[in-house]
């Protein structure tokens, strides 16, 4: 999260405080909502199940993920 954090002043010059109170009430969310998914979900599948749902989760998002990194990537002068 680090990097993420330092990140943003570079993208967001403007609005450093608004992306910054964003990111950590996403990241709050997440740590607060993760362990009760991540159980539910292992309740109804077994062990392997939160391992698969999640990694399917991130493997669906690489192709939106690498467009936006494109977007906001260096200038190619």
């Amino acid at each position: 999260m680090t990097p993420f954090f330092g990140y943003i002043p570079i993208l967001y010059p403007k609005d450093v405080e608004k992306k910054v109170s964003i990111s950590e009430a996403f990241s709050s969310v997440g740590f607060f909502a993760g362990p009760a998914l991540g159980s539910a979900l292992y309740e109804l599948g077994g062990y392997m199940t939160p391992f698969l749902i999640f990694s399917s989760f991130g493997f669906i998002s690489l192709p939106f993920l690498y467009s936006e990194l494109q977007a906001v990537g260096p200038k190619k002068y």
